[in-house]
């Protein structure tokens, strides 16, 4: 029975590194996560808010996007978000049940991505000059 155990523990570890080392592109967008690429939220640094269904994550090793099934309305004024991942080792996904849960609610993830640090850097630039601009109509506008 030992041996049983050890053969399927092992296919079990293996199995994501011969995918990993095989595949280095990103999972296609239906898809979820797997292994070490899951958001792992203890090491998570920071998030930003890009809009009521989109967000940013710095998981430290890696950055993410994630987007939300539903607006996650208000989660722009929230200072602190949590996530709710695996029952068995916490890892955010973007598997159904995966949530991120703020202050005011609980927002289902529908698809989150790796995506690299010149990604991350851009768009939360991109996301900053839009709201730059969107004051600066709005100042426009006022008499």
């Amino acid at each position: 029975m030992q041996k049983i155990r050890l053969l399927l523990l092992t296919a079990a570890l293996a199995a994501p590194l011969a995918q990993a080392e095989g595949n280095t592109e990103a999972p296609a967008r239906n898809q979820s996560l797997t292994g070490y690429r899951c958001l792992t939220p203890g090491p998570a640094t920071g998030w930003t808010y890009l809009d009521d269904s989109h967000i940013l994550i710095d998981g430290g090793r890696y950055k993410y996007s994630m987007e939300f099934s539903d607006p996650c309305w208000g989660i722009k004024f929230d200072n602190n978000l949590a996530f709710k991942g695996d029952t068995f080792n916490g890892r955010v996904c973007g598997d159904l049940g995966d949530q991120v849960v703020t202050e005011r609610m609980v927002c289902q993830i529908k698809h989150m991505e790796i995506i690299s640090t010149a990604q991350y850097r851009q768009m939360i630039k991109d996301n900053k000059d839009a709201e730059a601009a969107r004051k600066a109509a709005k100042k426009a506008k006022s008499p």
